[in-house]
């Protein structure tokens, strides 16, 4: 399903991005080739450097992804964090640095309360934490990879559909769109953070965690692991994000949606007509199945990707 919906977005896309080069050819006179090139400033995360022998293994009791794989092969990896009942508490990439030095780029509202977990968590273990949101930035380019060995590229650990993202410093101005960015990751079903999950309610399961690669079954134990794997393994996910189309008025984070009177779901980030909306998943099979239609109270109909043309 999920394949589905990303491919059959695409021409929405495409037409979002050539609304916006226009624009911007317009107003500052750029090709939509060096429009497209432009660095997009992920400014509403920051960047935490751990460093020590001991970083991974501070890591790895913490989040849902095997801190393992960074040993190996992956110069990058996407996990999240979960309160000890299993809940969302946050997202973030590792991002290989030197030697015994990660990256994390948690959001910057959640930075402080972040900081403070990981030191009661620390312990005794081998590992500073420093959080360098002042000196550097996380940055995408949804296309090719910038040529510049002098900064810290790697291939979007989520989907390569999201492209690549960096570790650059704070003095490279990246002039590119955010909401293209959002517009991008909406219609690929990537969640970002808060945005579009509740804090301490929020399962991860239910927003394409595992699809985006944020997850491992083979690694230990770690925080929020039993109601993950209870969840996995009896089947009990119910609800799953989903890209879709509103044809009607926007629609603002939480607006519940309704199939024949009854809540089968509610919007989450949106940008225009586009949003992701946690939707039970009988529903979205009543509606790509029966026509069954959703729609907010307003009115404003919900329309999943695979019926947009």
């Amino acid at each position: 399903m999920l394949s589905q919906i990303q491919n059959s977005h695409s021409n929405a896309l495409q037409s979002y991005e050539i609304q916006h080069v226009r624009e911007d050819a317009s107003n500052k006179k750029n090709t939509s080739q060096s429009y497209m090139e432009t660095l997009i400033s992920l400014s509403h995360r920051g960047i935490i450097l751990l460093k020590g022998t001991d970083a991974l293994s501070l890591l790895q009791g913490l989040v849902t992804n095997d801190m393992d794989l960074l040993k190996a092969e992956a110069p990058a990896l996407f996990t999240a964090w979960l309160s000890p009942q299993g809940r969302f508490w946050y997202d973030f990439f590792v991002i290989k640095g030197g030697e015994d030095s990660f990256f994390l780029t948690p959001e910057k509202i959640h930075i402080p309360e972040f900081l403070k977990k990981l030191q009661l968590y620390k312990l005794r273990k081998s590992v500073t934490i420093d959080d360098q949101s002042d000196q550097y930035q996380l940055v995408s380019s949804l296309h090719e990879k910038p040529d510049n060995t002098q900064e810290i590229w790697v291939e979007d650990p989520r989907t390569p559909r999201m492209g690549w993202v960096g570790i650059v410093s704070k003095e490279i101005t990246a002039e590119g769109d955010l909401n293209l960015y959002n517009a991008h990751r909406i219609l690929q079903g990537v969640p970002d953070g808060s945005q579009d999950l509740e804090v301490d309610k929020a399962i991860i399961l239910e927003n394409n965690y595992e699809n985006l690669h944020g997850i491992s079954w083979n690694k230990g134990c770690y925080m929020g692991q039993e109601l993950m794997a209870r969840t996995h393994h009896r089947g009990l996910v119910r609800k799953r994000l989903t890209p879709v189309r509103l044809k009607g008025s926007p629609q603002p984070f939480g607006t519940p949606l309704f199939q024949e009177g009854e809540k089968v779901g509610t919007i989450k980030s949106s940008l225009a007509d586009l949003a992701l909306a946690l939707l039970r998943i009988e529903s979205i099979d009543r509606l790509s199945k029966e026509g069954t239609p959703i729609t907010t109270e307003d009115g404003t109909v919900v329309v999943l990707n695979t019926e947009h043309e």
